[in-house]
């Protein structure tokens, strides 16, 4: 769990070059589904083009970096153009009001916390310090964030308290009415302090890399994009360097359009080419 404030900042590095590709400039919010789409990341050259990366194509996010497989998962906004639109709509979470369904104001957002993991905002901050469940919110907006009528209730005084309940919180009648996708069961992990966790988690991604063990680590990285894929509409026609269709203008990916894909060392260009609309 990270606060937004902490991903700012943070180098990104390709894992397979072992160099630092530059820096986290931005968060990119997608508010439908109240996780992370991906991230503005600030390089040498940031006056030529805008560049983001999916965090479909992350593979972690540690204390020290945020790691991708090498530097092809880094691309210009133009060739994003739903990144491209969430960034044009503004929502940024921070700053915006919040208020019950009935209508009465309850604060401000001044930080939000992110599963590291999965990308998903697990609460909200506000600038008296008290802590909001995403379990009691209903709506995230550019200028205000709609809770549930009885989030006094739900409220904590610090993250540890949202952290101590993850899997246990019952959402309110109004969340869970607007939640119609079951969420996914908690992981069970090993206590560890917060940041002797994060160490490890980097130490276990970046250091095989290291050292020149790669091939288990493209092969994780290949499934995550497989997986993410599989069963979403292609926002551009995807071809090999022969002018072969290896799949057209919303087409549904599937095993056989992946296999192609890969094939023709497209794989890469079709795990961005995808429509991730809620």
């Amino acid at each position: 769990m990270k606060k937004s404030s902490e991903l700012i900042g943070l180098p990104v590095v390709s894992i397979e070059e072992g160099v630092e590709v530059g820096k986290v400039k931005e968060i990119v919010l997608n508010a439908a589904k109240g996780e992370i789409m991906g991230l503005v990341v600030e390089d040498e050259k940031w006056y030529k083009e805008v560049k983001v990366v999916s965090s479909a194509l992350i593979y972690g996010i540690g204390e020290y970096a945020v790691t991708i497989e090498n530097t092809s998962a880094i691309v210009g906004l133009s060739s994003m153009p739903e990144m491209e639109e969430l960034l044009e709509n503004n929502i940024r979470a921070k700053g915006t009001k919040v208020i019950t369904k009935g209508g009465r104001l309850i604060g401000s957002v001044d930080e939000y916390y992110v599963d590291v993991q999965n990308g998903k905002i697990e609460a909200y901050e506000l600038t008296d310090e008290r802590i909001i469940p995403t379990s009691s919110v209903l709506t995230i907006g550019k200028q205000v964030l709609v809770v549930a009528d009885d989030v006094e209730k739900h409220l904590k005084k610090n993250i540890s308290e949202v952290l101590g309940e993850e899997g246990k919180v019952t959402p309110t009648p109004e969340v869970k009415e607007k939640e119609k996708v079951p969420q996914p069961t908690p992981k069970v992990e090993k206590e560890v302090p917060k940041k002797e966790e994060e160490k490890v988690e980097i130490k276990e991604k970046v250091s095989p890399a290291l050292a020149g063990k790669t091939t288990n680590l493209s092969k994780i990285f290949e499934e995550r994009q497989k997986k993410f894929i599989l069963g979403k509409k292609v926002n551009r026609r995807i071809e090999t360097n022969e002018g072969v269709v290896i799949a057209d203008l919303g087409e549904v990916v599937n095993e056989k359009i992946i296999e192609a894909a890969k094939q023709a060392g497209k794989f890469t260009e079709l795990s961005m080419s995808v429509k991730t609309e809620g």
